[in-house]
This record gives C-alpha cells, structure tokens and sequence, in this order.
C-alpha cells in the first residue's frame, strides 16, 4: 500500500465511522463467541480487530499486504503472518481447525471469493464459527444518495455498477445468496445475520454510547439490517 492510501487508511480506521464499526463488531462477535480459544483473522488490515481479540484469545493474523503488517496495531500478543494465497493455503492446511475465523471486507477484493469463503469454512473446528463482514450494495446506494448527495453514483451503484475503495481498489459485491452457494459442502449453518452502521456514517457525527447500543439494538432487525452499509455474517459448526 502507498504511503499516503496507509496513512488515509489509519485515519479512517480512527475517525467516527470507523470507531462505531470496529465497537460493533466486537460487540457481534462477543454475543457469538464460541468456546474454543483459537481464531484465525483473514485479511487482517491493521490487525485492530485481531489485536482486541489477543486480549485473552490465542489469535493468528494473515496479512498480505507487507505494509499493513508493519503498521499493525500489538498493543497485545498476537502472531502475524503473511505471504501470497498459494502459501497460505499451504499453511492452513497444515494448522488445527480453528474456533473462530474472521474474513472481514476481504471477500470483496479478491480474484476467488468462493474459494477462499469454501476454504476458510472447511477449516473450522467443531463448533467453530466463521464470521464474514461484507459491503452492502443497498447501504452504499443509501450513503451516496443521503451522505454525499451524489446522485449519480447512488444509481450507478444501483444499476449494478462496481464502486472503488481508496485503499484496495474495486469492490466486487456479493449477495448473502452468492456466499450461501459458496459455504455449501462446508457443513456449516448461518446463524446471524447482522447490520454495521445502520443509521451512522452518512454525516459527520460525533460517537457517543448511546448512538452504539441504538446501532446495537437494531442490527438483527430486517428492516434496518437491509439498508446497514455492511451486513455480518457469522456461520458455525
């Protein structure tokens, strides 16, 4: 990643939208936690969410991106590793089961998003749970039409356009459906279906508590879910 896109990048991750994202996922995962102490993070970026994790679980981070790695948070111990997709396929192979397994916004940047779903699946551990957080198209088309009051890319996205990302290039979307298809013969089973940034995001707004447990107390339902800007998926053994 380019010096400018990494520090851009660590600025949003800090920023407001970017505080109620990581809270809510650490909050989802808490209320799906399974027994087993041994997680494996997918595409970990800045490892803010594994590092969170190391506070009292026994976390593997895999990052490509050479530059993320170095930046990555370690408030806590945690192991990284790196490497192209061939040699972490070699890797997991070789690896335990795992209890938890996060693939968060990943699935939407890489040349084989069923692959990697279907792999990641067959490695979770009896009981394990394989946790998938993925861009929303209808809570994009929600963002540019009410956030940036840009018009055009709201329809465009709509339409069936592809969006870009500042930092990882052309988001590919997904359906929920498109990952049903691409988990079956993992022998696993959806168990939520979540919202992130249901309601903030769209504006400039400060991060209060309050504003959290709002998010919170709307992410299982359909009606706010649908329109979030990310859903999260979370599947088990």
């Amino acid at each position: 990643m380019e010096k400018e896109q990494l520090a851009a990048y660590q600025a949003q991750t800090k920023s407001v939208t970017g505080r109620y994202f990581y809270a809510e996922v650490k909050a989802q995962l808490d209320h799906h936690m399974p027994a087993g102490k041994r997680v494996l993070d997918f595409g970990s970026g800045l490892g803010i969410t594994a590092d969170v994790l190391a506070s009292d679980l026994a976390v593997t981070a895999y990052e490509p991106d050479a530059d993320l790695r170095a930046h990555a948070v370690h408030q806590h111990d945690y192991q990284t590793i790196g490497g192209d997709w061939a040699a972490f396929k070699q890797w997991l192979t070789a690896q335990a089961p795992f209890d938890l397994i996060l693939c968060h916004n990943v699935l939407e940047y890489v040349p084989n998003p069923s692959e990697v779903a279907a792999f990641l699946g067959t490695h979770l551990a009896d009981g394990g749970r394989l946790s998938i957080i993925k861009q929303n198209r209808a809570g994009r088309v929600l963002n540019a039409a009410i956030g940036q009051d840009d018009v055009d890319q709201a329809q465009a996205v709509l339409d069936g356009s592809l969006a870009d990302s500042p930092f990882f290039g052309t988001i590919h979307y997904y359906s929920n459906a498109d990952l049903q298809v691409w988990l079956l013969g993992t022998n696993t089973k959806r168990l939520a279906k979540l919202g992130i940034r249901n309601f903030y995001g769209f504006h400039e707004q400060p991060y209060t508590d309050e504003a959290l447990q709002l998010e919170l107390a709307v992410c299982t339902e359909p009606a706010y879910r649908a329109v979030a800007y990310y859903n999260h998926i979370i599947v088990g053994k």
